[in-house]
Parts: C-alpha cells; structure tokens; sequence
C-alpha cells in the first residue's frame, strides 16, 4: 500500500463547512454537526460524520483518487448487491454516491451509520461466545454467497440507472494513480497498468495478473535488470497456464462467488452481535476457495494474527457443520496455492523494482519465486 494511501485520512480534503453545505443542498436537510474523528478512519477515504436531528449520522466517505470511477462504482454494486441478495450480511445502506469529481471534487459513498464498534478495537473485551457468535455470522454470510454464483470474476459496476453487473477486477495490487503519476512517463496510459476484466476463468485472470508484469518489465526502465532472470521465468508459466489443459483443468472447476476480500476486525461492528461489514471497495467475484483470505480476522497486533489462525479454522469448521457441500468447494488444491504464491510474487518483485524499494526482500523474493515455481512444475508433472 502506497503511502498516500496510509496518510489521506490525515488530510483535510475539504472544510467541514463544505461538507455541511453539500449535505444540505443534496439531501434539503441541515446536518447538526459535521465531524472528521482521527479515530474514524479508512486508508483510502476521508471519513466525515454528519449528525442529524432525525434521522440518525451518516458516514461520508470521500475517497482517495487511487483508481478513478471504477473503485467507487465497485463499492457502491458490491455494497448494493449484498443488501439486495445476502440478508445476513449486514452492509451499509448507501444514501448517494459519485463516481466522478463534478460535485465536490472527490468521488464519494455517502452511508447510513451502523451501530456497533469495530471489533479490532474491542477484541479484548470479548468473550470465546462473542466471537463464536460472529464466526458463525460469517459462516452464514460465506454459505449464503456461495449459493448464488456469477458467470464472472472481476469486481461489479453499478451504472447510473442501478444496473449492476460484473466489471473491472478492483484489489489491492492494483496500480494506483499516485504511484503511476510519480513512477511514470507519458509513453504509457494508466490504463495500460490496470487489469481490466471482468475474466471468464481464474486461468484468465492469472494470466492477466503475469501479462501485466511483463509490461511493466518491459516498459519501465528500472525493470532492465530483471529482464533476463524474472521475464522469461513469467513467460514460461504464462505458456503453462495458457496451453496446458490439465492445469486449467485444476483450476477452473470452482464456482464463482461474491467475496469481501478484506474481512479483517477493524471491518466488522459488534453490539452483541455482528451489525456492520465496512470497507466493500476492493470487493468481487472470485473463485470459492480463495473466499477465506489470508487476512480474515487479523487486526493490528501480533495477538491479533495469532488468534486469527485459530478463528479460521473454526470459521471452516462452522461452514462444514452448516453445509458440508459447501465446504469441500472451500478446499484448495495444491497446484492452485503454488500459483497464487507465485502471482504474488511476481507482482511484489516488480512493483518494488519499480518503486526502487525492499531491495534485499526482492533478492530473497527472486530466489523464492524460482524455488516455487520449480514446485508448481513438479506437481504439473505429477498430474499430467
């Protein structure tokens, strides 16, 4: 993450006397009050408070300008999407939103208030039942999104008219705006850094992940280096994963589901049960297997991420008790974890390169990367 991404809440991208003026022309209503708390914080958005006599707060969140338009209509599909079809999921209703800068010069979601505190910041306070209570929330969300799968993976995009529909893959190994301006020349588009989508097939989009890496290696100068080592390593697996049925064959077989993808502690509210899901930007289709993310339950502290290994496994646990089908489509095959490895890999090597930065890591990444890859083929071999 970018470190503009870290520090936009630490700015003030407008007076609180604009926002009080914006929020009363769009909604015919004079706000009490109109607050930005330093405790109330997104790393992609600047959140204001605006209080109102009678119909409880509202969250404004005025984004970063990372990924134009398409971030914010990601948010505002997936958001709509699990509202309309996941009634367990308890996300925020949106009140307005912009995906371009004509109203106040920053794209924005403006949402209903959610009662509840995060639980990153209340997790000490908890009980085994309280959290047992919110693992089987999520297992009901996971089943319940399960249920209903796309034909896509990629993010959604809401069109003007409400039309929702799969879109443009949204993460966050995307290429934002902040570093394609400080890193990048005119000879390339931003466009040219983004993923596009939405894929047929997972295969599609690993490809897509590694046919970006080769572009930035051959386009940006400080990639020289990586040219005749890294290149031909992600051309090799890119005619892997293109032309080798068996592979796609491995892969490709999982339903396509509606996932959070970022399901850490400081996105989920509690008041005696789970009330809120935040943070739906980097939201979308994916592949089931990958809907437990390495990040779900993790918070802000080492005893955190500790206990998060064990909330997993109980999260898998209340998912197979609940629906056993459900959860065998959980299972990941080993060819499949390799692969992630490597596009992980691949795309942290690069980008660093390119940001000049974590110049030991990237050597050690390197060596890793061809070590893992050497795996993948050997489990190739063994399945063909």
């Amino acid at each position: 993450m970018s470190s503009q991404a870290e520090t936009f809440h630490q700015t003030h991208p407008l007076e609180e006397s604009v926002v009080r003026e914006f929020l009363e022309k769009k909604l015919g209503v004079k706000p009490l009050s109109v607050t930005s708390p330093p405790e109330i914080w997104a790393a992609y958005h600047k959140i204001y408070v605006a209080t109102f006599e009678h119909q409880g707060d509202l969250f404004l969140r005025v984004s970063k300008p990372a990924i134009p338009e398409w971030k914010t209509r990601n948010e505002v599909a997936c958001i709509t999407w699990v509202r309309k079809h996941i009634p367990t999921c308890p996300a925020p209703d949106v009140v307005a939103w912009s995906a371009t800068t004509d109203e106040l010069g920053y794209e924005y979601v403006l949402l209903r208030r959610l009662p509840g505190r995060d639980l990153g910041a209340i997790y000490l306070d908890l009980t085994e039942d309280d959290m047992t209570h919110v693992i089987r929330q999520v297992a009901d969300m996971c089943i319940a999104m399960a249920k209903l799968p796309f034909d896509k993976i990629g993010g959604l995009t809401m069109s003007d008219t409400g039309v929702i529909e799969p879109g443009p893959v949204i993460e966050e190994t995307s290429y934002e705006m902040d570093h394609f301006l400080q890193f990048w020349n005119d000879e390339v588009r931003f466009e040219q850094l983004q993923l596009g989508g939405p894929f047929d097939t997972i295969t599609e989009y690993f490809i897509a992940r590694l046919q970006r890496d080769l572009f930035v290696l051959a386009a940006h100068p400080r990639c020289a280096g990586l040219r005749h080592t890294l290149d031909p390593l992600i051309r090799e697996l890119v005619d892997s994963l293109s032309h080798n049925s068996v592979v796609q064959k491995h892969l490709d077989g999982k339903p396509l589901v509606m996932a959070h993808q970022d399901l850490h502690l400081g996105n989920l509210l509690w008041d005696h049960h789970l009330t809120g899901v935040l943070d739906w930007e980097f939201s979308g289709i994916t592949p089931i297997d990958q809907w437990i993310r390495r990040n779900t339950f993790q918070g802000f502290s080492q005893d955190i991420n500790d206990r998060a290994v064990i909330w997993k496994k109980q999260l898998a646990e209340e998912i197979r008790a609940k629906d056993p089908h459900i959860s065998d489509m959980l299972h990941m095959a080993p060819i499949k974890d390799k692969l992630l490895t490597l596009i992980s890999l691949s795309y942290w090597i690069v980008h660093c390169t390119v940001t000049d930065t974590q110049s030991d890591d990237r050597k050690a990444w390197l060596q890793r990367f061809i070590n893992t890859l050497a795996d993948y083929k050997a489990i190739v071999q063994a399945l063909e």
